[in-house]
Protein backbone atom coordinates (compact mmCIF):
# COMPACT_ATOMS: atom_id res chain seq x y z
CA UNK A 1 0.00 0.00 0.00
CA UNK A 2 1.52 3.55 -0.97
CA UNK A 3 1.29 6.59 1.18
CA UNK A 4 -1.78 8.62 1.17
CA UNK A 5 0.86 11.65 0.60
CA UNK A 6 0.94 12.76 -3.13
CA UNK A 7 3.49 11.68 -4.87
CA UNK A 8 4.71 14.68 -5.50
CA UNK A 9 4.66 16.50 -2.37
CA UNK A 10 6.02 13.32 -1.14
CA UNK A 11 9.09 13.06 -4.10
CA UNK A 12 9.78 17.06 -3.06
CA UNK A 13 9.99 16.75 0.08
CA UNK A 14 11.20 13.47 0.13
CA UNK A 15 9.52 11.96 2.91
CA UNK A 16 11.30 8.61 3.88
CA UNK A 17 8.82 8.21 6.68
CA UNK A 18 4.95 9.34 7.32
CA UNK A 19 3.31 8.08 10.66
CA UNK A 20 -0.37 9.37 10.34
CA UNK A 21 -2.75 9.20 12.91
CA UNK A 22 -1.72 6.36 14.75
CA UNK A 23 -3.38 4.81 18.31
CA UNK A 24 -2.23 2.14 20.65
CA UNK A 25 -2.97 0.99 23.79
CA UNK A 26 -2.06 -1.38 26.50
CA UNK A 27 -5.28 -2.92 27.79
CA UNK A 28 -7.59 -0.09 28.63
CA UNK A 29 -4.67 2.80 28.85
CA UNK A 30 -4.08 4.52 25.95
CA UNK A 31 -0.40 5.32 24.90
CA UNK A 32 -0.45 6.76 21.71
CA UNK A 33 -3.56 9.02 20.49
CA UNK A 34 -3.23 10.62 17.08
CA UNK A 35 0.39 10.35 16.43
CA UNK A 36 0.75 12.06 13.45
CA UNK A 37 4.20 13.07 11.35
CA UNK A 38 5.90 13.15 8.59
CA UNK A 39 10.22 12.59 8.29
CA UNK A 40 12.09 14.00 5.59
CA UNK A 41 15.91 11.63 3.77
CA UNK A 42 18.69 12.78 5.84
CA UNK A 43 17.04 14.28 8.77
CA UNK A 44 17.70 14.18 12.25
CA UNK A 45 14.60 14.01 14.37
CA UNK A 46 14.60 13.60 18.80
CA UNK A 47 11.82 12.39 20.51
CA UNK A 48 11.40 13.68 23.93
CA UNK A 49 9.02 13.95 27.14
CA UNK A 50 8.39 12.22 30.28
CA UNK A 51 8.60 9.06 31.52
CA UNK A 52 5.33 7.03 30.09
CA UNK A 53 4.72 9.84 27.37
CA UNK A 54 5.11 6.94 24.61
CA UNK A 55 8.53 7.48 23.21
CA UNK A 56 9.53 3.78 23.26
CA UNK A 57 6.14 2.70 22.31
CA UNK A 58 5.97 5.35 19.04
CA UNK A 59 9.55 4.03 18.07
CA UNK A 60 8.41 0.61 18.74
CA UNK A 61 5.18 0.81 16.11
CA UNK A 62 7.48 2.32 13.69
CA UNK A 63 9.66 -0.77 13.37
CA UNK A 64 6.51 -2.71 13.48
CA UNK A 65 7.01 -4.65 16.32
CA UNK A 66 3.99 -3.32 17.91
CA UNK A 67 1.34 -3.27 15.96
CA UNK A 68 -1.22 0.25 16.42
CA UNK A 69 -4.99 -0.03 16.89
CA UNK A 70 -5.35 2.38 14.24
CA UNK A 71 -3.41 4.75 11.89
CA UNK A 72 -0.61 4.10 9.76
CA UNK A 73 2.80 4.01 9.10
CA UNK A 74 4.81 4.45 5.74
CA UNK A 75 8.07 3.45 5.18
CA UNK A 76 9.66 5.01 2.09
CA UNK A 77 5.93 4.58 0.72
CA UNK A 78 5.04 1.73 2.20
CA UNK A 79 2.99 0.06 4.59
CA UNK A 80 5.30 -1.24 7.29
CA UNK A 81 2.60 -3.95 8.66
CA UNK A 82 2.46 -5.14 5.61
CA UNK A 83 6.25 -5.26 4.50
CA UNK A 84 8.29 -8.61 4.88
CA UNK A 85 10.45 -8.44 8.11
CA UNK A 86 13.63 -9.07 5.97
CA UNK A 87 12.57 -5.86 3.73
CA UNK A 88 11.97 -4.00 6.51
CA UNK A 89 15.38 -4.62 8.16
CA UNK A 90 16.53 -3.52 4.46
CA UNK A 91 15.46 -0.35 4.88
CA UNK A 92 15.17 -0.08 8.93
CA UNK A 93 17.17 -0.46 11.68
CA UNK A 94 16.70 -0.56 15.46
CA UNK A 95 19.15 0.87 18.30
CA UNK A 96 16.80 -0.77 22.02
CA UNK A 97 17.14 0.68 25.36
CA UNK A 98 18.35 -2.74 26.39
CA UNK A 99 19.72 -5.63 24.21
CA UNK A 100 20.51 -9.10 25.97
CA UNK A 101 22.96 -12.02 24.87
CA UNK A 102 22.79 -15.25 26.11
CA UNK A 103 26.10 -16.72 24.13
CA UNK A 104 29.70 -15.22 24.25
CA UNK A 105 29.86 -13.77 20.88
CA UNK A 106 32.80 -11.26 19.87
CA UNK A 107 31.70 -8.21 19.16
CA UNK A 108 32.30 -8.72 15.57
CA UNK A 109 30.16 -11.60 15.76
CA UNK A 110 27.67 -9.08 17.23
CA UNK A 111 28.21 -6.42 14.39
CA UNK A 112 28.00 -9.03 11.77
CA UNK A 113 24.33 -10.13 12.61
CA UNK A 114 23.39 -6.53 11.21
CA UNK A 115 23.87 -8.22 7.78
CA UNK A 116 21.27 -11.07 7.59
CA UNK A 117 19.05 -8.53 6.09
CA UNK A 118 21.44 -8.58 3.46
CA UNK A 119 22.80 -12.75 2.99
CA UNK A 120 20.52 -15.45 1.45
CA UNK A 121 19.32 -18.09 3.77
CA UNK A 122 22.11 -20.28 3.66
CA UNK A 123 24.95 -18.09 2.68
CA UNK A 124 27.65 -16.59 4.74
CA UNK A 125 29.10 -13.52 5.31
CA UNK A 126 31.17 -12.58 2.22
CA UNK A 127 33.94 -9.82 2.36
CA UNK A 128 31.62 -7.02 1.37
CA UNK A 129 29.68 -7.54 4.86
CA UNK A 130 33.28 -7.89 6.89
CA UNK A 131 34.15 -4.38 5.09
CA UNK A 132 30.40 -3.40 6.30
CA UNK A 133 30.97 -4.31 9.88
CA UNK A 134 34.46 -2.64 9.95
CA UNK A 135 33.32 0.26 8.93
CA UNK A 136 30.40 0.71 11.03
CA UNK A 137 32.98 -0.19 14.10
CA UNK A 138 35.27 2.05 13.41
CA UNK A 139 32.27 4.75 13.35
CA UNK A 140 31.74 3.85 16.60
CA UNK A 141 34.97 3.44 18.10
CA UNK A 142 34.92 -0.44 18.52
CA UNK A 143 36.90 -1.96 16.35
CA UNK A 144 39.73 -2.53 19.03
CA UNK A 145 36.78 -4.93 21.01
CA UNK A 146 36.04 -6.97 17.92
CA UNK A 147 37.43 -10.16 19.90
CA UNK A 148 36.09 -9.14 22.92
CA UNK A 149 32.92 -11.11 24.13
CA UNK A 150 30.15 -8.82 24.21
CA UNK A 151 29.02 -10.12 27.83
CA UNK A 152 32.60 -9.00 29.27
CA UNK A 153 32.19 -5.37 28.08
CA UNK A 154 31.19 -2.47 29.21
CA UNK A 155 27.56 -1.07 29.44
CA UNK A 156 28.66 1.97 27.69
CA UNK A 157 30.85 -0.22 25.28
CA UNK A 158 28.34 -2.63 24.26
CA UNK A 159 25.49 0.18 23.82
CA UNK A 160 28.13 1.01 21.15
CA UNK A 161 28.35 -2.30 19.76
CA UNK A 162 24.91 -2.28 19.33
CA UNK A 163 24.96 0.61 17.37
CA UNK A 164 27.55 -0.62 15.18
CA UNK A 165 25.58 -3.59 14.64
CA UNK A 166 22.69 -0.91 13.31
CA UNK A 167 24.75 0.35 11.06
CA UNK A 168 25.75 -2.33 9.61
CA UNK A 169 22.73 -2.97 8.09
CA UNK A 170 23.48 -0.24 5.94
CA UNK A 171 19.61 1.11 6.83
CA UNK A 172 18.14 4.13 5.30
CA UNK A 173 16.36 5.15 8.82
CA UNK A 174 17.88 4.52 11.63
CA UNK A 175 15.61 4.46 14.92
CA UNK A 176 17.45 4.41 18.20
CA UNK A 177 15.72 4.57 22.14
CA UNK A 178 17.72 6.20 23.99
CA UNK A 179 21.09 5.61 22.48
CA UNK A 180 23.66 7.77 24.77
CA UNK A 181 21.43 6.41 28.21
CA UNK A 182 24.55 4.35 29.17
CA UNK A 183 27.37 6.64 27.31
CA UNK A 184 29.79 8.58 29.33
CA UNK A 185 29.61 12.36 28.26
CA UNK A 186 33.03 11.71 26.16
CA UNK A 187 31.26 8.78 23.91
CA UNK A 188 27.77 10.64 23.89
CA UNK A 189 29.19 13.30 21.85
CA UNK A 190 31.38 11.23 19.72
CA UNK A 191 28.20 8.89 18.88
CA UNK A 192 25.81 11.78 18.45
CA UNK A 193 28.42 13.09 16.17
CA UNK A 194 28.92 10.50 14.45
CA UNK A 195 24.83 9.87 13.69
CA UNK A 196 24.62 13.54 12.96
CA UNK A 197 27.65 13.34 10.12
CA UNK A 198 26.12 10.73 8.65
CA UNK A 199 22.36 12.25 8.76
CA UNK A 200 24.34 14.85 6.79
CA UNK A 201 26.57 12.94 4.46
CA UNK A 202 24.87 10.09 3.30
CA UNK A 203 21.19 10.91 3.98
CA UNK A 204 20.74 8.91 7.00
CA UNK A 205 17.33 9.90 8.87
CA UNK A 206 17.48 9.74 12.38
CA UNK A 207 15.02 8.95 14.60
CA UNK A 208 15.84 8.99 18.26
CA UNK A 209 14.03 9.32 21.45
CA UNK A 210 16.38 11.37 24.15
CA UNK A 211 16.58 12.07 27.71
CA UNK A 212 19.03 14.65 27.66
CA UNK A 213 16.81 17.81 26.23
CA UNK A 214 20.30 19.96 25.75
CA UNK A 215 21.80 17.25 23.75
CA UNK A 216 18.37 16.61 21.45
CA UNK A 217 18.49 20.43 20.86
CA UNK A 218 22.16 20.18 20.19
CA UNK A 219 21.77 17.48 17.75
CA UNK A 220 18.45 17.14 15.87
CA UNK A 221 16.88 19.26 13.12
CA UNK A 222 13.36 19.06 14.16
CA UNK A 223 11.85 17.80 17.72
CA UNK A 224 9.23 15.94 18.45
CA UNK A 225 7.60 16.20 22.33
CA UNK A 226 5.36 13.89 23.66
CA UNK A 227 3.03 13.81 26.68
CA UNK A 228 0.45 11.60 27.15
CA UNK A 229 0.83 9.80 23.83
CA UNK A 230 -0.03 12.84 22.15
CA UNK A 231 1.89 15.17 20.13
CA UNK A 232 2.87 18.63 22.67
CA UNK A 233 5.01 20.69 20.09
CA UNK A 234 6.73 20.04 16.88
CA UNK A 235 9.16 21.65 15.01
CA UNK A 236 12.84 23.49 15.45
CA UNK A 237 14.35 22.83 18.81
CA UNK A 238 13.87 26.80 19.24
CA UNK A 239 10.04 26.35 18.77
CA UNK A 240 9.77 23.41 21.01
CA UNK A 241 12.26 23.69 23.81
CA UNK A 242 10.56 26.98 25.60
CA UNK A 243 9.99 27.46 29.13
CA UNK A 244 6.59 26.71 29.22
CA UNK A 245 6.48 24.07 26.56
CA UNK A 246 8.99 22.18 29.34
CA UNK A 247 6.82 22.96 32.18
CA UNK A 248 3.55 22.21 31.09
CA UNK A 249 5.34 18.28 29.71
CA UNK A 250 7.42 17.78 32.74
CA UNK A 251 6.26 19.81 35.26
CA UNK A 252 9.58 21.92 36.31
CA UNK A 253 10.56 25.49 36.37
CA UNK A 254 13.08 25.83 33.53
CA UNK A 255 15.43 28.65 32.29
CA UNK A 256 16.06 28.29 28.05
CA UNK A 257 19.17 30.13 26.64
CA UNK A 258 21.19 29.90 23.35
CA UNK A 259 24.11 27.88 23.23
CA UNK A 260 26.99 30.31 23.33
CA UNK A 261 28.53 29.10 20.09
CA UNK A 262 25.59 26.74 18.59
CA UNK A 263 23.13 28.74 19.40
CA UNK A 264 20.12 25.75 19.98
CA UNK A 265 18.17 26.51 22.85
CA UNK A 266 19.79 25.02 26.33
CA UNK A 267 17.77 24.04 29.58
CA UNK A 268 18.33 24.86 32.88
CA UNK A 269 16.18 23.19 35.66
CA UNK A 270 15.36 25.95 38.03
CA UNK A 271 14.66 24.90 42.04
CA UNK A 272 11.58 26.26 43.43
CA UNK A 273 11.28 24.81 46.91
CA UNK A 274 10.13 26.96 49.24
CA UNK A 275 12.86 26.34 52.02
CA UNK A 276 15.05 27.36 48.74
CA UNK A 277 13.22 30.36 48.42
CA UNK A 278 12.96 31.20 52.26
CA UNK A 279 16.72 31.26 52.61
CA UNK A 280 17.42 34.11 50.76
CA UNK A 281 14.46 36.76 52.41
CA UNK A 282 15.08 38.70 49.54
CA UNK A 283 18.43 39.79 50.76
CA UNK A 284 19.47 42.54 47.58
CA UNK A 285 22.74 40.91 46.17
CA UNK A 286 25.11 42.50 43.64
CA UNK A 287 26.88 39.90 41.54
CA UNK A 288 30.08 40.88 39.24
CA UNK A 289 30.31 38.27 36.94
CA UNK A 290 31.21 38.11 32.66
CA UNK A 291 31.72 35.78 29.87
CA UNK A 292 29.54 33.20 31.34
CA UNK A 293 30.94 32.97 34.38
CA UNK A 294 27.75 33.71 36.48
CA UNK A 295 25.01 32.07 34.33
CA UNK A 296 24.08 28.91 36.54
CA UNK A 297 24.72 31.34 39.92
CA UNK A 298 22.47 33.80 38.67
CA UNK A 299 20.01 31.01 38.82
CA UNK A 300 20.66 29.24 41.72
CA UNK A 301 20.65 32.82 43.80
CA UNK A 302 17.19 33.82 42.29
CA UNK A 303 15.61 30.54 43.32
CA UNK A 304 16.91 30.71 46.91
CA UNK A 305 15.25 34.21 46.78
CA UNK A 306 17.82 36.81 46.56
CA UNK A 307 16.98 39.73 45.01
CA UNK A 308 20.06 40.43 43.02
CA UNK A 309 21.27 42.86 40.52
CA UNK A 310 24.37 42.12 37.51
CA UNK A 311 26.87 44.24 36.36
CA UNK A 312 29.00 45.23 34.09
CA UNK A 313 28.30 42.54 31.39
CA UNK A 314 29.00 43.04 27.63
CA UNK A 315 25.40 42.92 25.58
CA UNK A 316 25.19 39.13 24.17
CA UNK A 317 27.50 37.39 26.06
CA UNK A 318 26.09 34.32 27.93
CA UNK A 319 25.78 36.15 31.36
CA UNK A 320 23.66 39.11 29.59
CA UNK A 321 21.66 37.00 27.88
CA UNK A 322 20.47 34.54 31.43
CA UNK A 323 20.14 38.26 32.95
CA UNK A 324 17.84 39.51 30.81
CA UNK A 325 15.89 36.31 30.60
CA UNK A 326 15.93 36.20 34.66
CA UNK A 327 14.47 40.14 34.41
CA UNK A 328 17.50 41.19 36.22
CA UNK A 329 18.41 44.92 36.77
CA UNK A 330 22.24 45.15 35.28
CA UNK A 331 24.72 47.40 34.13
CA UNK A 332 25.76 46.74 30.51
CA UNK A 333 28.02 47.55 27.98
CA UNK A 334 28.09 47.29 24.21
CA UNK A 335 29.84 43.74 22.86
CA UNK A 336 33.89 43.82 22.99
CA UNK A 337 33.64 47.38 24.31
CA UNK A 338 35.95 48.54 27.60
CA UNK A 339 33.72 49.57 30.38
CA UNK A 340 32.86 53.30 29.82
CA UNK A 341 31.37 56.11 32.00
CA UNK A 342 28.00 55.08 31.92
CA UNK A 343 28.08 51.53 32.36
CA UNK A 344 30.30 51.81 35.09
CA UNK A 345 28.20 54.84 36.63
CA UNK A 346 25.09 52.43 36.99
CA UNK A 347 27.09 49.70 37.98
CA UNK A 348 28.09 52.25 41.04
CA UNK A 349 24.06 52.95 41.59
CA UNK A 350 23.40 48.87 41.68
CA UNK A 351 26.16 48.61 44.18
CA UNK A 352 24.76 51.29 45.85
CA UNK A 353 21.56 49.61 46.74
CA UNK A 354 23.07 46.23 47.61
CA UNK A 355 23.39 44.74 51.28
CA UNK A 356 26.12 42.18 49.69
CA UNK A 357 28.28 42.26 46.66
CA UNK A 358 29.89 39.25 45.53
CA UNK A 359 32.95 39.19 42.79
CA UNK A 360 32.86 35.98 40.66
CA UNK A 361 36.47 34.60 39.78
CA UNK A 362 36.55 36.47 35.85
CA UNK A 363 39.82 37.31 34.44
CA UNK A 364 40.84 40.89 34.40
CA UNK A 365 42.19 42.38 31.46
CA UNK A 366 42.36 46.32 30.75
CA UNK A 367 39.16 46.41 29.80
CA UNK A 368 36.69 45.13 32.27
CA UNK A 369 39.35 46.33 35.46
CA UNK A 370 36.88 48.58 36.36
CA UNK A 371 34.51 45.63 37.53
CA UNK A 372 37.26 45.15 40.22
CA UNK A 373 37.18 48.95 40.88
CA UNK A 374 33.61 49.44 41.58
CA UNK A 375 34.08 47.12 44.77
CA UNK A 376 35.58 50.14 46.96
CA UNK A 377 32.47 51.85 46.37
CA UNK A 378 31.00 48.72 48.23
CA UNK A 379 33.35 48.44 51.16
CA UNK A 380 32.93 52.50 51.09
CA UNK A 381 29.53 52.40 52.21
CA UNK A 382 30.17 49.28 54.55
CA UNK A 383 28.73 46.89 52.65
CA UNK A 384 29.91 43.27 53.08
CA UNK A 385 32.00 42.70 49.72
CA UNK A 386 33.22 39.45 48.61
CA UNK A 387 35.66 38.19 46.34
CA UNK A 388 35.89 34.54 44.79
CA UNK A 389 39.45 33.27 44.46
CA UNK A 390 43.01 33.68 45.55
CA UNK A 391 43.84 37.38 46.43
CA UNK A 392 46.83 37.39 44.23
CA UNK A 393 44.63 36.32 41.03
CA UNK A 394 47.44 33.54 39.79
CA UNK A 395 46.40 32.70 36.38
CA UNK A 396 43.69 35.53 35.87
CA UNK A 397 45.79 39.22 35.72
CA UNK A 398 46.12 40.44 32.43
CA UNK A 399 46.36 44.07 33.34
CA UNK A 400 50.53 43.79 34.16
CA UNK A 401 49.40 43.66 38.17
CA UNK A 402 47.44 46.37 38.12
CA UNK A 403 44.20 43.88 38.91
CA UNK A 404 46.72 41.91 41.37
CA UNK A 405 47.67 45.32 43.25
CA UNK A 406 44.09 47.00 43.49
CA UNK A 407 42.65 43.74 45.09
CA UNK A 408 45.51 43.69 47.45
CA UNK A 409 44.38 47.40 48.32
CA UNK A 410 40.99 46.19 48.68
CA UNK A 411 41.86 43.41 50.68
CA UNK A 412 43.21 45.93 53.25
CA UNK A 413 39.70 47.75 53.22
CA UNK A 414 37.84 44.73 53.95
CA UNK A 415 36.99 42.82 51.03
CA UNK A 416 36.76 38.71 51.76
CA UNK A 417 37.96 36.35 49.51
CA UNK A 418 36.43 32.80 49.22
CA UNK A 419 37.60 29.80 48.23
CA UNK A 420 33.97 28.72 45.88
CA UNK A 421 30.82 29.40 45.68
CA UNK A 422 28.91 27.15 48.16
CA UNK A 423 31.28 29.66 50.78
CA UNK A 424 28.94 32.15 48.93
CA UNK A 425 26.38 30.70 49.55
CA UNK A 426 27.06 30.19 53.15
CA UNK A 427 27.98 33.56 53.78
CA UNK A 428 24.61 35.28 51.85
CA UNK A 429 22.09 32.79 53.90
CA UNK A 430 24.15 34.09 57.14
CA UNK A 431 23.56 37.89 56.19
CA UNK A 432 20.09 36.91 55.16
CA UNK A 433 19.40 35.40 58.67
CA UNK A 434 20.78 38.25 60.03
CA UNK A 435 19.08 40.76 57.80
CA UNK A 436 16.03 39.24 58.77
CA UNK A 437 16.43 39.93 62.84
Amino acid sequence: MRTGISQGVAQALEVVLAVEGVQFTYGAAPVLAGVTFHVTRGSFVGIVGPNGAGKSTLLRTIAATLRPDSGVIYLEGYAVQQMPRREIARRLAVVPQESQFGFRFTALEVVLMGRYAHLGRWSGERPADFEAARRAMELTGTWPLREREITELSGGERQRVIIARALTQEPRVLLLDEPTAHLDIGHQVEILGVLKQLSQREKLTVVAAMHDLNLAAQYSDRLILLQDGKIMALGEPTAVLTPENVRRAYGAEVLTYPHPLLRVPQVTIMPRGQEEAAQGRGLRVHLVAGGGAGASFMEELVARGYQLTIGVLNQGDTDWQVARILGLPMADEVPFADIGEQAYARNRELVSQAQAVVLLDIPFGRGNLRNLAVLEEALDRGIPTYMLGEPDLAGRDYTGGQAGELARRLEAKGLRFLPDREAVLAVLARLALEAAH
